[in-house]
């Protein structure tokens, strides 16, 4: 899956380019393809501190859970490197949400590259009416602006729950990070489907229960995205949604696969991008 890239042509200077290079596959330098950067969760065998979290959150200086488990608010941090990167170059992610891009040497312990602190941005829109809204995230990955540009996803997501089942939608904001910690203050795209998970029950009668072969009505969606170069050097996003619909009462073999692409409208409203393909899809909602 490859992931969005801004049609700007601004770069950034230098020395942020250089710390962001660190992070950077080889193979998309030599790509013209714009590619996201993953990051992978580091396993706790290759961690190169055991005490990582409590000197990163330092700091950082993050209110971070004091243990792996978390408080239940927030998540607790997680450390990751990029696909690609070079040795003893991280990434972290914090409470607040913080993104930090670190260094780590034995005997030199950690240092802090880069701070993106989003404490202070406000999702363009947020759904909580009714509902559960949970705490903003950072989405682990890097997603290619043009030039050396980068954007990060902040995922706003909520839930709903009920008798025989529930639901979960998250929508996102793209936003660019800018030099010496600071980040965009409107997004790229704002409000984007990126993920969603309903369930609802069907079955209501013993009988039901004893015969059905599937007792709940079960949506599941997600986003991919992809970027195409055009001439002048910008690039159009196309975003792709799918979804799965598997009907209540019914085998497996009955699910229903669906697909819908568009081209996301750049330059102008971001809010407009995002309704681009919301207005096309389902987002895991029955309809007549």
């Amino acid at each position: 899956m490859t992931l969005l890239a801004h049609p700007r042509a601004a770069l950034w200077p230098a020395a942020t380019a250089a710390l962001l290079a660190l992070a950077t596959p080889s193979a998309f330098a030599a790509t013209s393809e714009p590619r996201a950067v993953a990051f992978t969760e580091v396993a706790k065998a290759a961690l190169p501190d055991p005490a990582w979290s409590r000197s990163v959150c330092a700091l950082a200086k993050a209110a971070c859970a004091a243990d792996a488990q978390g408080d239940g608010v927030e998540k607790p941090p997680k450390l990751y490197q990029a696909k690609g990167g070079a040795a003893g170059s991280y990434y972290a992610i914090v409470p607040g949400p913080q993104l930090l891009q670190l260094s780590y040497a034995s005997g030199a312990g950690w240092k802090v590259l880069q701070q993106w602190d989003f404490s202070d941005y406000q999702p363009a829109e947020r759904v909580d009416v009714g509902s559960d809204a949970t705490p903003l995230e950072i989405y682990p990955a890097l997603y290619p602006l043009g030039g050396t540009r980068y954007a990060v996803a902040l995922v706003a997501g909520w839930s709903e729950g009920y008798s025989g089942g529930g639901g979960h939608w998250d929508n996102v904001d793209m936003v660019e990070l800018q030099p010496n910690g600071a980040h965009a203050a409107k997004p790229v795209v704002a409000t984007l489907p990126f993920g969603c998970g309903k369930s609802i029950r069907a079955c209501f009668f013993e009988r039901d229960y004893k015969h059905s072969p599937h007792c709940s009505e079960d949506f599941d969606g997600y986003l991919l995205l992809r970027f195409v170069p055009r001439s002048s050097g910008q690039l159009d996003w196309i975003a792709t949604w799918k979804e799965t619909h598997w009907p209540g009462l019914v085998p497996k073999s009955k699910t229903t696969h669906s697909a819908v692409s568009v081209t996301l409208p750049l330059g102008g409203d971001p809010a407009a991008a995002g309704k681009a393909l919301r207005d096309k899809i389902s987002f895991c909602e029955p309809t007549n």
